[in-house]
């Protein structure tokens, strides 16, 4: 107990530090560039007033009325997000300074609840401060106006003109979307090279947890390996070889067992089994966790639905081979099939919604995951590479190839709140992202 304290102690907080101190950067930039909007809108929609006025002088009232609301309402809108940005500037201090008190007092049980509420509020203001900025970054944009003045075809060959007023250019739209794949690039955040054992390393799954630590399962060695950004490792010895892991409640590891055909529970804040235990004599692979329930690959038949107590509370009908890993988003499944190189996406009656396949970008597909969206990161093993699917099955886009010197990689990990990716290669190579949405 004494070890998962100064653990807790010594990486909880070294993350959270990080943590505030990074956001708290982010949000004063951020809050210095919404402020330096605010104040220059007013000459900003003058001079557009200005030069409309000059270029179309002619019965423009009700164009110059629908401009002006347009104009008044994204300057309404620039200054409530500089004023949210300012309370959290306030909040994000106060956290800042309340941080080196708990570093200073005696650690105990009440600080280390302490933490826990500290990082839940970073949770929030980093989901806070990235809607803000997304919603920044389309009222940032610039307007313009389009004059289309062409001669009128009837008998009196009167003029005809017409103004058209955008607000937002429809390239510039698709440019800033965070929600289109297309605009997804990684950015690296650390590299984990796992530490050698008896057997050859193999790694088949992965998992994040709230504090990026990172989870491996070496097949090879029958053991869990635990690692932090700043390489700290602690082996967790299993019964048996390791198929697939999943995070569960943010610091708990479900992993799928291949000679016992079972599922076990481990939590890393106590360091020690739980009760949880599950059995299926067809044998279980792939396991994911989604809205408190566990969803894993029972042999070929399909897929079983477990709550948090490991009683079975529903099954998804797929039957079919070489379908070893799974991932849940949005009351969707995903799932790859090595041999045909497909990744499918199904419904929970087991209805196919679509299917992908394109053997120039993943080959073959293997390991999968899902964001928050829907959007499906799936690896390619012979290809070397990492690519990520559009929920709806029809956009596509590499994200890593096979100049990136991660060979041969299966596992992959989606951490659906951090927005940060795992992709590890078989012989325990891992790197850790963070996916950039813009």
């Amino acid at each position: 107990m004494v070890e998962a304290v100064e653990q807790f102690k010594t990486y909880r907080l070294a993350k959270l530090q990080e943590t505030i101190y990074r956001l708290l950067n982010a949000v004063q930039l951020a809050y210095e560039r919404a402020s330096c909007d605010s104040d220059s809108f007013l000459t900003k929609k003058v001079k557009i007033l200005n030069e409309f006025d000059k270029t179309y002088r002619l019965s423009v009232n009700r164009f110059k009325m629908r401009l002006t609301d347009n104009l008044d309402n994204n300057e309404r809108t620039t200054k409530e997000i500089a004023e949210n940005l300012k309370r959290q500037l306030i909040d994000l201090r106060m956290l800042s300074t309340e941080l080196p008190t708990v570093t200073s007092t005696m650690f105990n049980f009440e600080t280390m609840h302490k933490v826990m509420d500290m990082e839940r509020q970073i949770k929030r203001h980093e989901k806070h401060f990235k809607d803000l900025e997304s919603k920044s970054m389309l009222i940032s944009s610039e307007l313009y106006i389009q004059f289309d003045m062409s001669n009128g075809t009837n008998s009196e060959k009167s003029d005809r003109r017409v103004v058209q007023i955008n607000t937002l250019q429809p390239e510039l739209i698709r440019a800033q979307d965070p929600q289109d794949i297309m605009n997804f690039h990684l950015e690296k955040l650390s590299t984990f090279t796992l530490p050698k054992d008896k057997k050859e390393i193999q790694i088949r799954g992965c998992a994040i947890m709230d504090d990026n630590t990172v989870c491996l399962a070496d097949r090879g060695n029958n053991r869990l390996i635990c690692m932090t950004i700043k390489g700290y490792i602690k082996d967790i010895q299993l019964p048996s070889a390791p198929v697939d892991i999943s995070c569960i409640k943010g610091t708990k590891i479900a992993v799928t067992l291949y000679d016992s055909k079972s599922i076990k529970m481990f939590d890393t804040e106590k360091w020690e089994w739980e009760e949880f235990l599950y059995y299926d004599r067809r044998g279980l692979t792939g396991i994911t966790f989604w809205d408190d329930l566990i969803i894993v690959r029972t042999g070929g038949t399909g897929y079983c639905i477990l709550n948090l107590k490991g009683k079975k509370v529903g099954t998804i009908p797929k039957p079919d081979s070489n379908m070893p890993y799974v991932a849940c988003a949005k009351e969707k499944i995903f799932s790859a099939k090595w041999d045909t190189n497909e990744v499918f996406c199904f419904d929970k009656s087991g209805n196919t919604l679509w299917k992908f396949k394109d053997e120039s970008i993943i080959k073959p597909a293997n390991g999968v995951s899902a964001d928050i969206d829907g959007n499906v990161y799936v690896t390619g093993s012979y290809s070397n590479s990492v690519a990520v699917i559009s929920s709806d099955g029809k956009k596509c886009k590499q994200l890593i190839n096979s100049s990136t010197n991660l060979d041969n990689p299966i596992a992959i990990d989606y951490h659906k709140t951090n927005n940060t990716l795992l992709v590890s290669a078989a012989s325990g190579h891992a790197v850790l992202y963070s996916v950039i949405r813009n």
